[in-house]
């Protein structure tokens, strides 16, 4: 073992010994700080090239990584991408750069969902009433369009995961609803949100794409089957199960992609509980 495998292993090491996702991103942030960037990419490089091996760190590494990647995107490309660049090293560069999503909600298409029958609720009202204990008023507003709304309603104890799934799997929706989503520590962790998330086109192509990196070989060979996922993200799937040690190529037929069907049934069920 050589000396950067042994600090590459000391640091996964250190994040996993970390419970908290924010803290987590601190140590990311602290190692690229205070590294040159042919150091960041090479601990990057380590990383991916560990994912087949599907050990616990390595996941927690990607995790995090993706978290500082949406919170910190001018650091990582100051002090990761332009190295990524200049060593042409594309798995990297994939993962790094910023990606619209595959479809956009236009202006008309925002809606803000009705709670009281007489008059419409300000911001202030709705953020507020995230908060609530009324199961009534958090299932109304899971269709919110404001980013702060569903920030607060995710915080909520009294939010279940079939919730999150509908806001994750809503459309169309705004791409910041859906980075909520995904920035949320509590939800981001759950395989049906993650899968969520990625179904849905107007996810930010790099949050699916972070996403993705997360996957173990049985999650990735659904996102490759599943013809509802963005064409470039679906690629990029395959991509990734040719570095698994897979026995056989995948068989559309076999992946039935049962959470697509269950989102979309989740998707058509009516907004009160």
């Amino acid at each position: 073992m050589n000396e950067d495998t042994k600090s590459h292993t000391r640091f996964l090491n250190r994040l996993a010994s970390v419970s908290e996702l924010a803290m987590r991103v601190a140590l990311w942030r602290e190692f690229l700080e205070s590294h040159h960037p042919d150091d960041n990419l090479s601990l990057v490089r380590f990383i991916l090239a560990q994912r087949p091996n599907r050990h616990h760190g390595t996941q927690v590494a990607m995790l995090s990584f993706s978290r500082l990647l949406h919170e910190h995107r001018p650091l990582v490309e100051k002090k990761l991408l332009v190295a990524a660049v200049v060593a042409q090293e594309q798995p990297v560069i994939d993962l790094l750069i910023e990606r619209k999503p595959a479809k956009e909600i236009a202006a008309a298409e925002v809606r803000v969902p009705r709670i009281l029958p007489d008059r419409d609720l300000t911001l202030g009202e709705r953020r507020s009433l995230a908060r609530s204990r009324d199961r009534d008023v958090l299932s109304r507003l899971l269709t919110d369009p404001d980013a702060g709304v569903i920030g607060i309603l995710l915080q909520n104890p009294r939010v279940l995961e079939r919730d999150v799934l509908r806001i994750a799997s809503g459309q169309p929706n705004r791409s910041e609803v859906l980075t909520q989503v995904f920035k949320n520590d509590r939800w981001c962790r759950r395989r049906q949100v993650q899968l969520a998330l990625m179904q849905n086109p107007y996810t930010p192509s790099d949050v699916s794409r972070s996403l993705l990196e997360l996957l173990d070989e049985s999650g990735l060979r659904e996102v490759a089957a599943a013809r509802s996922i963005d064409a470039a993200i679906r690629s990029a799937a395959k991509h990734r199960l040719r570095s698994f040690p897979l026995d056989s190529p995948i068989d559309e037929s076999l992946v039935k992609s049962e959470w697509v069907m269950d989102l979309m049934a989740r998707r058509d069920e009516p907004s009160s509980d």
